[in-house]
C-alpha cells in the first residue's frame, strides 16, 4: 500500500502582493508569533494620526488644444494601517491555529511534537531528488506515519522553536510517499526544486545524526 501527501510550495512574492504586506502570510511566522505582531499594532493606534495628506508627482495631461500639469495628493492613516496590520496577523494565527486542528484531530495528544522521522528512522538512503528513510515497524502503518507527519509539522507552526528551525516537515514543495515493506515503513521524500533540496537534505542530516545515536544506545 502506498500513501502520497503533498506539502505545497508557497509563491513568496504572489502572496506578499495579494496582502499589499510582507510578513502576514500565515507561512511568514508562527501563530505566536502572528499574534504577537497582532498585539504589536493594535498597541500602536493612538486615535490621534487622522489622515495625512501629501503632494503625488506631477504629470502631464491634454487638455484642450494645449498640454498643462496639475499636482493631485493622497492620504494616509497611520492607525488605519495599523488596525489592518492586526487584523491580517490575527486571521494568520487562526489559520494556522485551524490546520493544527485539523491536522491532528486523529492523533492523540501529547504526540503532536514527535516526528516518526526522529522516533522511528533506522536508515536511510539519498537520492538525486530527496531521500528515502526506513521506518520500523513501531512506526505504524503509511497512512498513519502521514498523518503523524501532518500533525507534527502543523503543530510546528504554532510557536518558534529549534525543533521548527530545523526540520525538514517545514521546507516548503516537498511531496512525502509512505508505503509498507518486510520490516517497517519507506518513506520517500522528493524535494521538487534546487533551493529546496539543498535546505531539506541540511535539514535531514540532522534527523538522521539524531536517530543514529538514538539507534547506537538501543
Amino acid at each position: 500500500m502506498s500513501t502520497t501527501t503533498y506539502l505545497p510550495a508557497v509563491l513568496v512574492l504572489a502572496g506578499a502582493c495579494a496582502t499589499g504586506h510582507h510578513g502576514t502570510r500565515p507561512d511568514d511566522m508562527t501563530a505566536a508569533e502572528h499574534t504577537a505582531a497582532a498585539r504589536e499594532h493594535s498597541e500602536q493606534v493612538t486615535g490621534m494620526h487622522g489622515h495625512a495628506y501629501y503632494p503625488g508627482p506631477y504629470y502631464g495631461s491634454r487638455w484642450g488644444h494645449g498640454y498643462g500639469s496639475y499636482p493631485w495628493y493622497y492620504s494616509w492613516d497611520p492607525d488605519e494601517e495599523h488596525r489592518a496590520l492586526a487584523a491580517a496577523h490575527r486571521d494568520a494565527a487562526e489559520q494556522l491555529k485551524l490546520e493544527y486542528e485539523v491536522a491532528c484531530t486523529l492523533i492523540p495528544r501529547g504526540l503532536e511534537a514527535r516526528s516518526p522521522l526522529d522516533a522511528f528512522t533506522t536508515s536511510t538512503s539519498p537520492f538525486d531528488h530527496g531521500i528515502v528513510f526506513q521506518l520500523s515497524e513501531q512506526a505504524g502503518p503509511p497512512e498513519v506515519v502521514l498523518a503523524q507527519i501532518r500533525c507534527n509539522r502543523a503543530w510546528l507552526k504554532l510557536a518558534p522553536s529549534d525543533a521548527a528551525a530545523n526540520s525538514p516537515l517545514l521546507v516548503e514543495g516537498v511531496t512525502w510517499n509512505a508505503h509498507a515493506v518486510a520490516n517497517g515503513v519507506e518513506v520517500t521524500a522528493t524535494a521538487r526544486d534546487d533551493h529546496g533540496r539543498a535546505e531539506f537534505v541540511r535539514r535531514a542530516a540532522l534527523v538522521i545524526d539524531r536517530a543514529s545515536k538514538a539507534n547506537a544506545m538501543r
